[in-house]
């Protein structure tokens, strides 16, 4: 399978656990040429990293088990964020030629695993904070951070409601799946999708995450061995 991990923090260390519990699947790096700078914004800049994802991204087949860490829907993020600010040239014919890239890119993978900042969807909080006496952090988070995140929960309300989304091809889109906690948590999730082989689990194993419950990780985690995870 073709896998990709999204969001604002945490890609890094999934991928790496990741690799290490699938050995079959290959970690695939990006290597973005040297006019590219990921900490400001340009048209310039956005552009050589969009064409080097989607560069990698097509260069795979089906079949192929790989994973990525970080794909165009992160590059959509930030040049949607990009657009919002006045201190560089992105501009909205600058997005909209960016749109049907990642548009197109995005349908080639078969899973999406997307990190939020929140840890998890807000019908779990209050109960994961009960059950394992979790207190949850309501320290006051980066700005820039959580512009991001805002916009990454946009695109993924747009992936689940807009049969119309200029992001997203309705019937040809790879599913996205929130995981969420601390790597032991964000593994036992991707495990009820997929198997000790690497493979999906069943056709119908995409779960929606706003339904399910501390219960349905339970045995996950529970047959998880906290210290393989760091």
């Amino acid at each position: 399978m073709r896998i990709a991990i999204s969001g604002t923090t945490g890609k890094t260390e999934v991928v790496e656990n990741f690799v290490k519990k699938w050995d079959k699947y290959k970690h695939i790096k990006y290597e973005y040429p040297e006019e590219v700078d990921l900490n400001n914004y340009s048209k310039k800049s956005q552009w050589a990293i969009v064409n080097e994802m989607c560069d990698k991204i097509q260069s795979t087949r089906s079949g192929d088990n790989v994973i990525f860490d970080s794909c165009p829907l992160d590059y959509m993020v930030h040049t949607l964020r990009a657009f919002d600010k006045e201190n560089n040239d992105v501009n909205d014919k600058f997005v909209n030629k960016s749109i049907p890239l990642v548009r197109e890119s995005l349908k080639i993978f078969d899973i999406i695993f997307f990190i939020p900042m929140t840890n998890a969807p807000s019908n779990m909080l209050k109960e994961i904070s009960f059950e394992m006496n979790i207190k949850i952090d309501k320290k006051e988070e980066d700005i820039k951070l959580l512009e991001l995140d805002n916009l990454y929960k946009a695109l993924q309300n747009d992936y689940f409601t807009n049969d119309y989304s200029k992001f997203f091809v309705k019937d040809d889109k790879a599913p996205l799946i929130e995981i969420f906690g601390d790597i032991t948590m964000k593994m036992a999730m991707i495990q009820q999708y997929i198997d000790d082989d690497g493979d999906a689990i069943g056709e119908t194993s995409i779960i929606d995450p706003n339904t399910m419950t501390f219960k349905d990780l339970e045995q996950n985690i529970n047959m998880l061995d906290p210290d393989v995870y760091v």
